[in-house]
């Protein structure tokens, strides 16, 4: 795990809570902001948008609207990265009111696997395909979850502060996704 230094000491790894009052005045600061999230966001978007240029304008889309409003973040214990992801599920929520359908889980499915050969990949893509459509089944809340745990691989933590839950409430929801999601993928392979 990196650990990144500030430039006036580099004795001190620069604490986050520190570098968003910098960033609030220093560009430099945003900076190390954006190269800590970009790759987190971004696969996110990724995992819910068709096609890359989608997800790279979300992902700049979500960080233009973080620097226009860092006055406006507050450090109430949660990360800076809970309140990007709070900004990208809304520009999401926005994206899909202005035109539907956007979602498409299935591209993160034919991403190419080099370690395996064409069988295996082929037999990993259809069930991947057929896990990603059983969860758009789910309620708009338990697919958040599922995406957010499994598409974005967020602690749980993160995951509550996104979707303004309980840890536990989280859970729950993860819980049951998978288990309707198990119930539902047992029934298409009987």
């Amino acid at each position: 795990m990196e650990t990144r230094y500030d430039i006036e000491s580099q004795d001190a790894p620069v604490d986050e809570p520190s570098l968003v009052d910098r960033a609030r005045h220093d560009p430099d600061a945003f900076g190390e902001l954006y190269e800590r999230y970009c790759d987190r966001i971004y696969r996110f978007a990724s995992a819910r948008l068709k096609g890359r240029a989608d997800a790279e304008d979300l992902t700049a889309d979500v960080f233009f609207r973080a620097l226009r409003g860092i006055e406006t973040y507050r450090n109430a214990g949660r990360p800076f990265g809970a309140w990007l992801y709070r900004i990208e599920v809304n520009a999401l929520t926005e994206r899909g009111r202005r035109r539907r359908p956007t979602v498409s889980l299935d591209a993160v499915a034919d991403l190419p696997d080099y370690h395996r050969d064409v069988v295996e990949q082929v037999l990993h893509r259809e069930r991947m395909r057929s896990i990603w459509t059983a969860v758009r089944g789910l309620t708009p809340q338990q697919r958040r979850a599922i995406t957010l745990r499994f598409a974005a691989d967020l602690p749980m933590r993160t995951i509550a502060q996104v979707m303004q839950k309980s840890p536990d409430a989280v859970k729950l929801l993860v819980a049951r996704g998978v288990r309707q999601l198990r119930e539902q993928l047992a029934t298409r392979t009987l």
